[in-house]
């Protein structure tokens, strides 16, 4: 099985925000030139289920976006 992913050659600029639980997390982050970023540390998030979204700003390229999923931790055996 082969897949391929077409990008488009601009690289995306702008900030990322995270949002857990509904409040945000820290301050928004700059994208690197390369357009990736090291999300925050999660060590002071508490035991439980915790929703975190990443909210992109969006460029003169690129749209606004943002994208969810559920972080389960667990307490320490």
């Amino acid at each position: 099985v082969t897949s391929a992913a077409q990008t488009q050659s601009e690289t995306p600029t702008g900030k990322i925000q995270f949002v857990v639980n509904g409040k945000p997390y820290g301050s928004p982050m700059t994208l690197k030139a390369d357009g990736t970023l090291l999300s925050p540390q999660s060590s002071r998030l508490g035991v439980g289920t915790h929703v975190i979204r990443a909210e992109y700003s969006g460029d003169a390229i690129f749209g606004p976006s943002n994208s969810s999923f559920t972080h389960e931790v667990t307490a320490a055996p």
